[in-house]
Formats: C-alpha cells, sequence, structure tokens
C-alpha cells in the first residue's frame, strides 16, 4: 500500500472534490441527493479554498505520486443545544478506486488532528442511512449514533 499524506485543498483540488461528492452521494443517500454538488455547495466548496478561513478547512489525501485518493471538509459547529463549538466533519469522500486502502482512516485522523490544533474536545459527523460502510467505520473509529436527522421537503 503506497503511502498517504494529508494537505490543505487548492484550486486545482475542486473538480476532484466535486467528482468525489457525486460518488459519496451514491453511497446510500436518498434519491434526491443523487444529483451531485449544487451551485451553493459548488460556491462554498470555492470559497473555502480560496478564503482559507480559520473555522473550517477542507483537506486532501494524495499518493506519494501526488493523485488524489480523497478529502474531508472539516469545520467549527455550534448546535443549538451544545454549550460550545466543536468539530464537524461536514464530508468525507474517497475516490472509488481508493476505497478500502486506509484513506477515509486517514482522512478523519487528519480531522480529529485539525479539531485538537484548534482546542476542540470532541467532532461530530453525519452519514447517510445507507452508507453502512462507512457507519462501520465510523463507528470502529469510536463515533456513537447520537440523532436521527430528518428532512422533509416543501
Amino acid at each position: 500500500m503506497s503511502e498517504i499524506t494529508i494537505r490543505p485543498a487548492n484550486q486545482t483540488d475542486v473538480q476532484f472534490i466535486r467528482e468525489q461528492y457525486v460518488h459519496v452521494e451514491k453511497t446510500g443517500a436518498p434519491p434526491w441527493r443523487q444529483a451531485g454538488p449544487t451551485t451553493y455547495t459548488d460556491a462554498w466548496i470555492e470559497a473555502v479554498i480560496t478564503n482559507a478561513p480559520d473555522d473550517q478547512s477542507i483537506l486532501v489525501a494524495v499518493d506519494e505520486a501526488g493523485n488524489r485518493l480523497g478529502y474531508t471538509w472539516v469545520l467549527s459547529l455550534t448546535e443549538f443545544d451544545a454549550i460550545s463549538p466543536h468539530g464537524h466533519i461536514a464530508g468525507v469522500g474517497v475516490a472509488a478506486e481508493s476505497v478500502g486502502r486506509g484513506v477515509g482512516r486517514a482522512l478523519i485522523a487528519a480531522a480529529e488532528a485539525w479539531c485538537r490544533e484548534r482546542g476542540f474536545t470532541e467532532v461530530t459527523l453525519h452519514c447517510y442511512l445507507g452508507n453502512e460502510r462507512a457507519h462501520r467505520l465510523y463507528q470502529h473509529l469510536g463515533f456513537e449514533n447520537e440523532w436521527y436527522h430528518m428532512r422533509k421537503g416543501l
């Protein structure tokens, strides 16, 4: 297995991230989410990469040849019932050809390190109900089920 390095995303990564977003949406997402990123999501990705705000980061996993393997998006979040901000992994995407190589595990470890560097004592994430592989990985890494997130179109 090749060595995995995690680095901050840059402008050359935007299309790769977009492609992984589409791949992730097809691994257990409800049908209405499977169209891929929206114009809003694309603008958000561009803004995070371009502006490099202190409260969020997109990280990319690469191999020793520089091939992109996956990405994670981590940010500071304060939920309505929280006492203080915490880290939140807003997305993890692993390229289909890199699944099973430890990329997801490396990305989660990098996101957790990002959170620790900012003094957070916990990290959250969401996982589509149908994405059993990711759910098992997250549980193996110590994440616990906390609540159901439900949505209804209007």
